[in-house]
Parts: structure tokens; C-alpha cells; sequence
């Protein structure tokens, strides 16, 4: 009897700890509550309006599709009134996504890549630049450079003579010049995008560009040129949102 009692604890406790594994594995991801403040008064006067909610309900659902075409985990937007939106998103890490879909500034730059550097030059007017995923640094002009503040267009095209993905971007007046000068002066050098700190790639100038637009290339899917596009244009002006809070949700 003895055996066969012991022989059921067993099994009771096998399967117990089969069980208990089982519902670890199935434990869903844990909720990150952000809460999202918006500009009220700039809304009421850049849109017109004595109705910043309507605005707002529009582009709670602007932002829940952004998220959802750049890939997010399960989400959820809502507007909550005041000014003020929840959005919530499965898993965690995900803020520089969210900043993203809000169109909230980024630290973009346009710079050259230097040749040579001295101990002069690199005391005085060059950064070392880690390019992006740390693979290398590269060493880059301080000045002359171009601001994202210059950037009125970032978008993802297709180039129908290689069959791939670029993003074509677009300057106002002021960069136009800027760009102009840049790329006369630094005929055969790089012109390296560089956001967030890091250099998203270099380009070789191979021509002056005096229109105030150009192309960064580089193979990539729609998806990849898609969610670059969306980076460059969240550095080109100030955003309507802010992240004023973050909750883990258990």
C-alpha cells in the first residue's frame, strides 16, 4: 500500500510542477502604461479650433495606427480628456517606439565625415562618433553641420531602377544652403546622419546637391525605409506630445 501511496504523491507532484510550468510559460508579457500629455494651447491655435478634444480623438487614432505600422506589440490608445492620453503596449522597452508614433524630437544632425584627424583637429572641431550597433566610430566635423530642425520631408520610396527601398528627404530654405555649401566643399568625402548620437549611415557625395533634396540608400525593405522616415521626421520640429508618466502594469 505503502507503494502505491507513494506513487500518486509522485505523479501528484509531477504534474503539479507540469502545471506550474505549463501557466509560467503562458504568462502573458507585462503592460506598460504610458501617459501622454499633449500642447492644448498650441492645438487650439495652430489647428484653429475651440475643440482641442475632437484634434485629440482624431490623433489618438493617428497614433494607435503608426504603432500598429511600425510593428508595436499589442496596444491600446485612448483619450481620456484634459489634454491627456493612455497608451498602453505589451512588454517593455518599447518607449523609443512610442516616441516615435508621437513625433517627439530626436537629436538629428547632419555632419562630415573628417579624412584625417590630428591631435590638433580632435582637440579642437572633430567628435568620435560610434556608428549605429557600436560596430565602429568614425570621426566627424563639428562644423559645418545641418540641423533636423532643417528637415521638412522624410519618406520612404521605391527606386524603380534597383527594385529597393530609399528614403528621400526634402530641406527648407536654410538647409538647402547649408546642404549646398556642404556638399560643394566635401566633393569625394561622407556625409554622415547622425541620430540620437549615433551615425545611421554615410553617404558618399558624389555631386553637389544644390536643390535641397536627396536620397539615403542602402537595400532597405519598405518596412526598414519606412520606420527610418519615421525617425528622421520625428527630428525635424517640436512635438505635440510629451511622455509625463510610465506605470508597469501587473
Amino acid at each position: 500500500m505503502r507503494g502505491v501511496a507513494w506513487l500518486r504523491s509522485a505523479l501528484a507532484v509531477i504534474l503539479g510542477l507540469s502545471l506550474a510550468t505549463g501557466a509560467a510559460a503562458d504568462t502573458p508579457p507585462p503592460l506598460t502604461r504610458y501617459v501622454v500629455h499633449a500642447d492644448v494651447e498650441r492645438i487650439e491655435r495652430e489647428w484653429s479650433t475651440d475643440d482641442p478634444d475632437q484634434v485629440l480623438e482624431g490623433s489618438s487614432r493617428k497614433i494607435a495606427a503608426r504603432l500598429k505600422a511600425m510593428g508595436a506589440p499589442e496596444h491600446s490608445v485612448t483619450y481620456i480628456g484634459n489634454g491627456q492620453m493612455v497608451v498602453d503596449l505589451h512588454g517593455t522597452g518599447n518607449r523609443a517606439l512610442l516616441e516615435s508614433a508621437l513625433g517627439i524630437p530626436v537629436d538629428l544632425k547632419f555632419r562630415i565625415v573628417a579624412k584625417q584627424v590630428s591631435e590638433k583637429q580632435g582637440a579642437k572641431g572633430i567628435d568620435m562618433v560610434p556608428t549605429k550597433d557600436s560596430l565602429e566610430t568614425l570621426s566627424v566635423l563639428r562644423s559645418p553641420s545641418i540641423s533636423g530642425l532643417n528637415l521638412v520631408l522624410a519618406r520612404a520610396i521605391l527606386d524603380p531602377v534597383l527594385d529597393e527601398y530609399s528614403v528621400e528627404l526634402a530641406f527648407d530654405s536654410t538647409g538647402t544652403e547649408q546642404l549646398a555649401r556642404m556638399t560643394t566643399m566635401y566633393v569625394g568625402g561622407q556625409l554622415a546622419l547622425v541620430l540620437d548620437g549615433e551615425i545611421i549611415r554615410a553617404s558618399r557625395i558624389l555631386e553637389p546637391i544644390t536643390e535641397g533634396r536627396m536620397q539615403i540608400s542602402g537595400g532597405f525593405s519598405f518596412d526598414e525605409a519606412t520606420d527610418l522616415a519615421i525617425r528622421l521626421q520625428a527630428g525635424s520640429g517640436p512635438s505635440l506630445f510629451e511622455i509625463v508618466e510610465v506605470q508597469l502594469v501587473e
